[in-house]
């Protein structure tokens, strides 16, 4: 029983990432009701097929050299960070979560305003997710940390995308309704985390 237990709680998080990994470019591309680039020929299914197989070194390759020549997509930091976050490198990933909300930041305008939200609810989601899980193998102080992020970011979800929210309660399988929105709903043509006008 208990070396069943054991399994399946090193298994969830190649289960997220496989999630995640499928989601990482679908669900933004979703916004926009198209499929991700052509050229991508198998780049995620290579990326979790190291994964699955613990050759971390080579997926890692795989994404930075994605990165190096797309620094401005911030799609790639949110890979890179599902990546750390299976090796439970979890400063690693929050570091590159980070980095792509600074990027959508930057290139947020690069998009139609309608699928703004869901972007940004799309990384916000990938950061609660990884916080729910460092959290889970975290002890005191640093749990404590974890759970205000999760906490922090899961509420910003909930504030910018219902369905993105729903994706979030369904993977880590309880509701959150007790997750206070934690900033207003961005209008279109607004910058992300921008206050609507009056």
């Amino acid at each position: 029983m208990m070396q069943s237990m054991t399994r399946s709680l090193r298994t969830l998080p190649v289960l997220l990432l496989c999630t995640a990994l499928s989601l990482c470019l679908y669900a933004c591309a979703g916004a926009a009701k198209q499929k991700p680039a052509a050229d991508d020929n198998g780049y995620l299914d290579q990326i979790q097929e190291f994964v699955e197989r613990g050759r971390y070194a080579a997926a890692l390759a795989l994404v930075d050299e994605r990165i190096q020549r797309e620094p401005d997509n911030y799609e790639q930091y949110l890979l890179r960070a599902t990546v750390f976050t299976t090796m439970h490198q979890d400063d690693k990933a929050l570091a590159d979560l980070d980095y792509a909300l600074a990027v959508f930041d930057r290139t947020h305008r690069n998009y139609p305003p309608k699928e703004q939200n869901p972007r940004l609810a799309g990384i916000h989601k990938d950061y609660a997710l990884a916080c729910y899980l460092a959290e889970r193998r975290a002890e005191g102080q640093a749990a404590q940390k974890y759970r205000d992020l999760f906490t922090i970011h899961a509420g910003l979800v909930k504030s910018l995308d219902a369905p993105t929210y729903l994706d979030l309660t369904t993977m880590i399988g309880k509701a959150l309704d007790n997750q206070p929105a934690a900033q207003p709903r961005v209008e279109p043509g607004a910058a992300p985390g921008a206050t609507p006008a009056e």
